[in-house]
């Protein structure tokens, strides 16, 4: 495997501070309507975030998720410090430019089409930032993609953030911080991934599989386009500057949409990582290697994500992360377009408070988002 060197230049370390104890976050108990505690029940939203312990257990459900090589990162369980040998043996058992990409691309789809869009009710009660389960079509209509909709009081315009969580997470991962970023005055949208939506899938052994895989990514990546639409249609993000905010494989689908969206001005990937597909393939089997370097090649984050310019990328890592290798980290940023950021931390994978924290100031000055909460009562950190 290539060797790095340490980082240089413009890397530089996060400001690291002390961290303190997270604050309980309690939404409370006011309920709009009798819909909002039927739609409460069905999505456990209200036990999730009235959880004192929630903000230490962010990114839990993906502390043994799917680590860099597996080989997309997407399914939702994969052992830590599994190797790549193994990785590429289970895998494939059985088997003998200057501006974005145009319009046809694997990950275009039809704007016209209709969202489909439905608001289910509020979710949460007795706490001034609403939290909405609502849902959208998925570009091809053959699915229907669920999320959060988060919303500050006002009629808007709003900035607005789409987040996505980590592999074997879904979207319950990241709405707090969803809440602090509307807290200051943004729409916040936080969606489930085609695999968050479809967790017993069995993938077929193989080059099948791997086709499989690759296929939910581009659909993936086409939903989070397609969550635009929802922020500009549904959340009242009328010519507004819009973020993103992925967590592990959300920040690795992030560095795909960056390379093919370009209503998106700024990006924050948290703990997000990714080989150059040549060291993956070099385990593979002689017979079946052009096909797999075919297919990792079109979801290649190292590929797209040097597409993102002008969008400006902040990159948060730990020095302690014990799924993504150092190497991978790295990779990533250093194959993005400028402007980047990276910052260290002294974290694991899971983001800690002072992570967070960086986040949450690259947004609101991105995004021009409040300082101060907009409302009364609502939280804009831990």
């Amino acid at each position: 495997m290539a060797r790095y060197e340490p980082p240089g230049g413009d890397e530089r370390p996060g400001e690291l501070e002390e961290e303190e104890p997270p604050q309980v976050f309690d939404p409370g108990d006011d309920a709009q309507d009798d819909c909002a505690e039927q739609v409460q029940d069905q999505v456990r939203v209200r036990p999730l975030i009235d959880d004192p312990e929630l903000p230490k257990r962010v990114g839990d459900e993906d502390r043994h998720g799917a680590g860099y090589l597996d080989p997309l990162a997407h399914t939702p369980v994969m052992p830590k410090r599994i190797g790549l040998v193994l990785v590429l043996v289970l895998l494939l058992a059985g088997c003998g430019g200057d501006s974005k990409p145009e319009a046809s691309g694997p990950f275009d789809y039809d704007r016209d089409v209709s969202l489909e869009f439905k608001d289910k009710g509020r979710v949460n009660r007795n706490y001034p930032i609403e939290i909405r389960d609502v849902s959208y079509a998925s570009p091809g209509g053959d699915d229907e993609v669920t999320a959060f909709l988060v919303k500050p009081p006002g009629k808007g315009p709003f900035p607005g953030v789409i987040l996505v969580h980590g592999a074997g997470g879904n979207r319950q991962q990241l709405v707090v911080q969803a809440t602090w970023l509307a807290g200051r005055g943004a729409v916040a949208l936080v969606v489930d991934s085609p695999f968050a939506r479809n967790p017993g899938m069995q993938f077929p052994e193989g080059i099948p599989g791997l086709r499989v895989e690759r296929d939910l990514i581009v659909k993936n990546v086409q939903e989070l386009r397609r969550a635009v639409d929802v922020l500009e249609e549904h959340g009242g993000v009328e010519d507004e500057k819009i973020g993103y905010l992925g967590y592990s494989a959300g920040a690795r689908t992030g560095a795909i949409l960056a390379g093919n969206e370009d209503r998106i001005d700024t990006y924050v990937f948290l703990s997000g990582g990714s080989a150059p597909v040549s060291e993956v393939t070099k385990a593979v089997p002689p017979d079946v290697r052009s096909d797999v370097e075919v297919i990792l090649n079109e979801v290649d984050p190292l590929r797209h994500v040097r597409e993102a310019s002008p969008a400006k990328l902040l990159f948060q890592n730990g020095r302690k992360d014990e799924v993504v290798p150092r190497a991978a980290l790295l990779a990533l940023y250093r194959a993005a377009g400028k402007p980047k950021e990276i910052r260290w931390y002294d974290a694991t994978h899971e983001p800690t408070v002072a992570v967070y924290r960086d986040t949450l100031s690259w947004l609101t000055k991105e995004l021009g988002l409040q300082t101060q909460p907009v409302v009364k009562g609502a939280k804009i950190g831990p």
